[in-house]
């Protein structure tokens, strides 16, 4: 009886998106028009994961459209990542302008959640969507009401005195967060899925840009040393995020799991690696040997962009959380990727990945916790073949077909250029 419920109501569904989808759109009050050619992007978090889309499009916009003055908004931590993208644009077009900078005072995003005590760390689906729903509000806006009032006025403020004719948001939230659920979406899945069904109406303001990545300069020019040592052997890069630090437990189990793939393997290991807390270091006991040879390098930031190294080619698989920014380096660099991840929209990409045929969800049994076990498992299953497994090839596949179009940075910036020499 309750299947029939389900299957009543998934049937329902269908029609109603379908049919809100063919609604006339509503209309909106004129807009009030700034000074044209003139833009600014803002982001409530200067994390890498969460701007590197905007600082991509910003790059963008310099190198193809020197006449428009481009200003951002966010907090110091990106400043110098901003110094750096005029220089870089500047080699493609030498009239390329400076990006005006306005920094924003107060917790960043991840600084305010990580001041409520709150870990980001949580299962998929149904195993933990009670405690997702209770403290969604803080996943929206985690600043207290005194915060939240003093960065929305000091917005207002910078929106007031550059007057821009576009601005450029975050879209934070993206469809049925926090499900796992694999793509496309099983008959069996619909009611869970709620009204968020795709459909087959894509409305006439999205544009499909594709990966947006930053654009800089090679990894050799970046981080020379590194760049070399790539070249001794193929690399697995192991790079959980800005925002993820190694307790104890998991700093362990990753370095078991490397020290067996370095014993077993001719591969080599780039592994980003930072501590949670203060613990002992006697979990490199491990690793001691391939530190020696330098068959592993631990570093606690890469110098050079994620992008440049994975262009380089030597690197065979991305290991990552399933972050938007980390899934698409690797998709548009034609690498295969093993997703370890740990709350929220990570899990859609962990399943987006497997579908797609170009990754593996890693320790899925026991998501979002690990074994050494299930991570060389992953480890194995994403090296596997020297470039001719089904992964790879079709890893391979999706990355020359990104590569021979129009760069996602440029179409986004073609989209707002519009926007901004509207008069």
């Amino acid at each position: 009886m309750f299947a029939r419920i389900l299957l009543f109501t998934a049937l329902l569904i269908v029609p109603l998106a379908y049919f809100l989808s063919h609604q006339a759109l509503t209309q909106h009050a004129p807009y009030f028009q700034g000074r044209i050619k003139t833009l600014i992007f803002l982001t409530n978090s200067s994390e890498h994961g969460l701007s590197n889309v905007h600082l991509a499009t910003a790059s963008a916009i310099l190198e193809n459209y020197p006449d428009i003055e481009v200003h951002f908004a966010s907090f110091p931590f990106i400043e110098p990542k901003l110094e750096r993208i005029p220089s870089f644009a500047k080699i493609k077009s030498p009239h390329a302008k400076t990006i005006v900078f306005h920094g924003l005072t107060g917790l960043k995003f991840v600084q305010a959640i990580a001041k409520e005590g709150r870990s980001f760390i949580s299962p998929p689906g149904w195993g933990d969507i009670g405690t997702l729903a209770k403290h969604i509000q803080l996943w929206i806006s985690p600043w207290t009401f005194e915060d939240h009032v003093h960065l929305y006025k000091e917005l207002g403020d910078i929106i007031d005195e550059v007057d821009p004719a576009v601005i450029v948001l975050d879209r934070w939230f993206r469809d049925r967060p926090s499900s796992g659920f694999p793509f496309p979406v099983p008959l069996l899945k619909l009611p869970e899925n709620g009204a968020m069904i795709p459909v087959e109406v894509l409305p006439p303001n999205v544009t499909c840009a594709g990966p947006i990545i930053l654009s800089g300069p090679p990894a050799d020019q970046q981080d020379p040393e590194t760049a070399t040592w790539l070249k001794k052997a193929p690399t697995l890069l192991i790079n959980l995020g800005s925002n993820l630090a190694y307790d104890e437990s998991r700093a362990e189990l990753m370095a078991i799991a490397i020290a067996v793939l370095l014993s077993s393997t001719e591969y080599q290991v780039l592994w980003k690696f930072n501590k949670l807390g203060d613990f002992s270091d006697d979990f490199l006991v491990h690793l001691k040997p391939y530190l020696d040879n330098e068959g592993l390098r631990m570093p606690s930031w890469l110098v050079a962009d994620p992008s440049s190294l994975l262009d380089t080619g030597n690197i065979v698989t991305s290991v990552h959380h399933g972050g938007s920014n980390c899934y698409h380096e690797a998709l548009a660099a034609g690498v295969t990727e093993v997703i370890l991840p740990l709350w929220a929209d990570l899990y859609n990409y962990a399943a987006l990945a497997e579908t797609r045929g170009i990754g593996v969800w890693g320790c899925k049994d026991s998501t979002p916790n690990w074994t050494s076990e299930c991570l060389l498992d992953a480890f194995m299953k994403g090296i596997d073949g020297c470039g001719e497994s089904f992964l790879q090839r079709r890893a391979k596949y999706l990355g020359d077909r990104i590569k021979a179009g129009k760069k996602g940075r440029d179409v986004a910036a073609d989209e707002i250029a519009k926007l901004a020499y509207v008069k």
